[in-house]
């Protein structure tokens, strides 16, 4: 099977009808139908956990966004504690955490991370910068400023790939578009992802059109997720925070399929909050409508994590967990198990399998000694579901 990259991010109703396919201008769009979805037990998905210490005065571990999977190690920013964690598959280890806030070439608050598993190049969406590091030792290289109009980058993880480096950002209009467009308006002149050589100087370029222009809330429209597919095209799988979709784009950007990621747990109530409004006004919207967190291709499927905010009256300083459910999908479309609920959002995936952090008593807080991360199979050693996942 070759290797597939993840680059490291609602309207509910229940699925019913029938496989629909339409043909528009080389593009499918594709609504989940006909075929009954696998009832799976969240429990028997766990293959394995892996617990995560750091070790005594040392960086705590917060709540990680997705990164790759180098080998047997995890590569994942902490914005919270403002370092990259690098996880060990093995014994699930605490390798290292590399950049740290406050010291001479450290991070600010990181979003994003490419890696180039074969020279160990680590490149890291910072606040205001692109840091270079080298994985395996965590020395620092070289950085770059961060061009004005990035959006947030905690989608997703990036890939280096022919010479670029390519972060699952929001490329904007102009670099206000976030703050003073309103969110009818925030995404219009919008694309999905940036690239730009780190060799050569030139102006950066996004990758792939907006799948939906819909935004109603700023937070969750910000959040990009693409992954790397080979198959059925050489091209890209992409979800955005507010979006009801996935799309299957070619490689020169060009939508092929518009998969409906619609299911009964995810649900809607069709309201809007404005970027203005408070933040609890957020978090209560948050409470009552589902938004897309991650998506990627593993073992061959289409592997989407939307969730809502667990119950209570926000306060500042507090931890709201995510009610993170998973959802399967054929690459055609077709839905192979929805609803599924996991710990966590993602915080990686490979070839066959997803990894999803449980925070346990310290909740998201960003201050945990020790983290267990659980491995879901996808797929199996010969390529095809695994089966929990068949019918």
């Amino acid at each position: 099977m070759p290797k597939r990259w993840m680059l490291l991010g609602l309207a509910g109703a229940a699925l019913a009808g029938a496989l629909a396919t339409v043909a528009c201008s080389g593009q499918s769009d594709v609504t989940a139908g006909v075929s009954t979805p696998v009832a799976v037990d969240p429990q028997a998905a766990v293959v394995r956990t892996y617990d995560v210490v750091a070790a005594d005065q040392d960086i705590p571990i917060g709540i990680v966004s997705a990164g790759p999977v180098c080998g047997d190690r995890i590569v994942a920013p902490d914005p919270r504690n403002g370092v990259v964690q690098v996880i060990g598959l093995r014994d699930g280890r605490r390798l290292r955490a590399i950049g740290a806030r406050g010291t001479p070439n450290g991070l600010r608050a990181p979003e994003s991370v490419a890696v180039s598993c074969e020279s160990e190049d680590l490149y890291v969406l910072d606040a205001t910068e692109v840091v270079h590091y080298k994985l395996d030792s965590g020395e620092f290289v070289d950085r770059r400023p961060r061009p004005d109009n990035v959006g947030m980058g905690t989608g997703g993880h990036g890939l280096v790939e022919n010479g670029e480096v390519i972060f699952p950002a929001l490329w904007l209009s102009h670099k206000e578009a976030l703050r003073n467009n309103p969110e009818s308006h925030l995404l219009r002149g919008a694309s999905l992802g940036y690239a730009h050589s780190w060799s050569q100087d030139g102006p950066p370029r996004f990758v792939l059109p907006l799948l939906t222009e819909t935004c109603r809330n700023a937070t969750p429209c910000a959040r990009v997720t693409l992954s790397r597919i080979e198959a059925p095209v050489r091209g890209w799988l992409a979800c955005q925070g507010t979006g009801a979709a996935v799309g299957v784009f070619d490689d020169a950007g060009s939508m092929r399929t518009r998969i409906d990621i619609s299911s009964p747990g995810f649900i809607s109530d069709d309201t809007s909050v404005a970027s203005q409004e408070p933040i609890p006004m957020k978090m209560r919207w948050l409470q009552r409508n589902s938004t897309v967190m991650w998506c990627a291709e593993v073992a061959s499927h289409v592997v989407v994590v939307h969730s809502t905010l667990e119950k209570g009256d926000w306060q500042p300083g507090m931890a709201m967990a995510p009610i993170a459910l998973m959802n399967v999908y054929t690459m055609s479309g077709t839905p192979v198990a929805l609803d599924v609920p996991i710990a966590d959002v993602p915080v990686a995936s490979d070839e066959r399998s997803v990894y999803v952090p449980v925070y346990g008593d310290a909740r998201r807080l960003g201050a945990a000694q020790r983290i267990q991360v659980q491995q879901i199979d996808i797929g199996d050693d010969a390529g095809a579901l695994s089966p929990i996942f068949r019918r």
